[in-house]
This record gives structure tokens, C-alpha cells and sequence, in this order.
């Protein structure tokens, strides 16, 4: 890797009962990746190449580990086998927001090492980080804190209970409904069924009172038919 810059902001006294914000800024300049068949170098330059390879091999590790899916895969990080992963620990799996920029070349010869440098931007940027405010006072700043967090705990928990009661209340006033709407239903269609049968018993003495009234009406023209027989005989 290339040098390396650090910057704090400077310490300054707390005043009691207010937190203070603690920040620092890494600023990292990553060498390339060392061929040996196409720089060709000897002694002390290729040892130095060799290093730079396997602090670069490392870190592609670290990143990885940091991107595998697998939960347990990421228990154990190994930032410690080398300089650079240590020195990059808090900006890849700490508390930290990090910008990776990769430089490529444009010509054709150096076409897979930017092949590999545009992968590794991919990998870097799949990793995840979880951030929060680094704040450092006193034990009253830090109760108080506690309290906010606390209080907006509670009111969470009161409104999901709110929630949850009136949710239950209209869900007992929908069943209710339901029951009262079947309980209608029921009713109709026992009215229904009493139609039913009220008509079939109506339909059935409308059908003997006809039966009667066509009997009457035979026994009439009977009777007519036997007035007329002796009417004639009486003429005769």
C-alpha cells in the first residue's frame, strides 16, 4: 500500500453534561497489483512486490468474508494477517463510512488488471456496514441519553399496545357483525321455507275446494238433466 494519512479532530475539554462528538478520517492509497512477468523487477524492488501481492490477496479475504451470506463464515474476520487489513478493520467492518475510488487504465495491455480492480470495487461495494454516533461525556450526558432512548421506547410500546387494543376491538365489532348478518340470513331463510309451506298447504285446499265445486257442479247438471227427463214425461 501506499502512505498512509490519519486525522483526528483535535481533543478538546468536555463540558459537563454535554456530549461530544469523536470522529477520525483514514486516508488509504491501495498500490496495484505487482506482475512479475510484465515488470520484470529483481532484488529488493520484487520483494517489495511480493508483499504488496499478499496484503492485496489479504484484503481481497477480508472483503470476502465481510460479503459471504453465510452467518458463521463472517464470525471470524482474519484482519490480523496483515498490515493493511489491520490498519483497515474500523473502515471495512467497523463503525465507519468508506468511499472506495478504483483507477483503471484504458489500454488494452493492462486490460486484466483493470479486469480486477472493477472486481474488487464490486466486492467492496457489497459489503454492508451498520453505523451509529460516537459520543463521548459524562455520566449525566450519558444517563440523560439513556432516558430519551428509554421514554421513546416506552411511547413505541404504548402506541403498539394502543394499536393492538383498538385492532382487537374492531375485530371483536366485525365478528359481531358477521354473527348478526348469519343469524339474519338464518332467519330468512326460515321465513322462506314457512312461504314455501304455507303456499304448498294453500295450493292444496285451493285444489280441494275446486274438486267440491266440481262434484257440486256434476250433481247440479245431474239433478237439471233428471228435471228435464220429467218435465218431458209430463208434457208427454
Amino acid at each position: 500500500p501506499g502512505p498512509t494519512g490519519v486525522l483526528r479532530n483535535p481533543s478538546a475539554p468536555l463540558r459537563p453534561g454535554v456530549a461530544a462528538l469523536v470522529s477520525h478520517l483514514n486516508l488509504v492509497d491501495l498500490a496495484g497489483a505487482e506482475r512479475l512477468a510484465k515488470t520484470h523487477s529483481t532484488g529488493l524492488r520484487k520483494v517489495e512486490g511480493g508483499s504488496i501481492n499478499k496484503s492485496l490477496l489479504e484484503l481481497s479475504v477480508v472483503i470476502s468474508k465481510l460479503t459471504d451470506p453465510d452467518r458463521q463464515a463472517r464470525q471470524h474476520i482474519p484482519y490480523r494477517n496483515s498490515k493493511l487489513t489491520r490498519l483497515l478493520q474500523n473502515a471495512l467492518g467497523g463503525n465507519s463510512c468508506t468511499a472506495v475510488i478504483a483507477n483503471i487504465s484504458p489500454a488494452d495491455a493492462h486490460l486484466e488488471e483493470s479486469r480486477n480492480t472493477l472486481l474488487f470495487a464490486r466486492r467492496a461495494k457489497a459489503i454492508q456496514q451498520q453505523v451509529w454516533i460516537n459520543e463521548v461525556g459524562d455520566e449525566k450526558a450519558k444517563l440523560r441519553k439513556l432516558e430519551r432512548e428509554l421514554a421513546a421506547l416506552k411511547s413505541r410500546v404504548v402506541a403498539g399496545a394502543l394499536w393492538g387494543w383498538a385492532k382487537a376491538l374492531r375485530l371483536q365489532h366485525v365478528r359481531a357483525q358477521a354473527s348478526a348478518a348469519q343469524a339474519e340470513v338464518h332467519r330468512l331463510q326460515a321465513a322462506n321455507q314457512q312461504l314455501e309451506m304455507a303456499h304448498a298447504d294453500g295450493q292444496g285446499t285451493l285444489e280441494g275446494e275446486l274438486r267440491e265445486l266440481r262434484a257440486e257442479v256434476r250433481r247440479v247438471q245431474a239433478d237439471n238433466a233428471e228435471c228435464h227427463l220429467q218435465l218431458e214425461e209430463a208434457e208427454a
